[in-house]
C-alpha cells in the first residue's frame, strides 16, 4: 500500500489495520460530515468555551488541599 502524507496506519501482526490517524489539519474539512455524525467536536467555538471554562477550573495545589481536608475528616480504622 501506497504511503500517503498524513494518514498512519496501524496494524496487527498479522497484517490487520486496527487504527487509522487522519490528520485533522490536512483532511479536516472532508472528514467533518463524519466527525459530525459521530459527536466529535472540531469546531474553534467549541474550544474557545472549553478553554473560558478550564481558565476558571481549580489549581492542582487547589485540589490537593482539598482532597487532604477532606482525608483529615475520615474517621481511619486502627
Amino acid at each position: 500500500m501506497a504511503r500517503i502524507a498524513g494518514v498512519k496506519l496501524k496494524k496487527t501482526a498479522s497484517g490487520r489495520i486496527t487504527e487509522i490517524t487522519f490528520s485533522v489539519k490536512k483532511y479536516g474539512s472532508k472528514l467533518q460530515p463524519i466527525l459530525d455524525e459521530l459527536g466529535i467536536v472540531v469546531d474553534n467555538d467549541q474550544n474557545a468555551e472549553f478553554e473560558k471554562r478550564w481558565a476558571s477550573a481549580i489549581t492542582v495545589e487547589e485540589a490537593r488541599q482539598i482532597s487532604l481536608a477532606h482525608l483529615k475528616t475520615i474517621q481511619w480504622k486502627k
